[in-house]
């Protein structure tokens, strides 16, 4: 009954997946079983937690959330859903979270004793907005999905991309040679 689509780190990318999402469940045409339907807990440029009250999520509509997966969206949809928590309006909450572009920014390839060193993600990628400056931190982000995804007690994630090799490619136990 909560979804929560982390869809690429860019507007484009956030905005098609919303159009899609729109026009295939949360649209007026859409027919829901007796009783339901989709609640949107995003604006159409992405999750802003000032824009939403938390006793939103009192109801028993379907909940969901389109979001880019960039650190600051994913610190805001955090501190959001904790105080929701922390008003007891998640116990009867189950989770979907769906990762989009798994292989991009999900992975934790951060080292833990170099906090300071750039992302491989800000070297490879280059940015579309200036918001994008310090939100591709592959370990920071890892770390606010998994803190999202524990907020719940019941949940489950989904991640998928097109270039599943990439995920096969990272090296997992890489030591440093200095």
């Amino acid at each position: 009954n909560f979804f929560i689509i982390i869809a690429g780190l860019y507007n484009d990318l956030r905005n098609q997946t919303q159009e899609r999402l729109n026009e295939e469940l949360i649209s007026p045409d859409v027919r829901y079983p007796p009783g339901k339907r989709w609640i949107r807990l995003n604006n159409e440029n992405d999750f802003d937690s000032k824009d939403r009250d938390p006793s939103i999520l009192q109801d028993d509509s379907i909940k969901i959330m389109i979001i880019k997966k960039n650190c600051t969206v994913l610190e805001k949809v955090h501190e959001w859903l904790s105080s929701a928590k922390e008003e007891g309006l998640l116990e009867e909450k189950k989770v979907l979270i769906i990762d989009d572009e798994a292989d991009l920014a999900t992975i934790n390839t951060g080292k833990k004793d170099n906090k300071d060193s750039e992302s491989p993600h800000d070297i490879i990628y280059e940015k579309e907005d200036s918001s994008a400056d310090s939100d591709i931190d592959a370990s920071r982000t890892n770390e606010l999905i998994r803190k999202i995804r524990n907020i719940f007690t019941s949940k489950a994630f989904i991640g998928y991309t097109a270039t599943p090799f990439a995920n096969v490619l990272i090296e997992p136990f890489k030591e440093d040679k200095e």
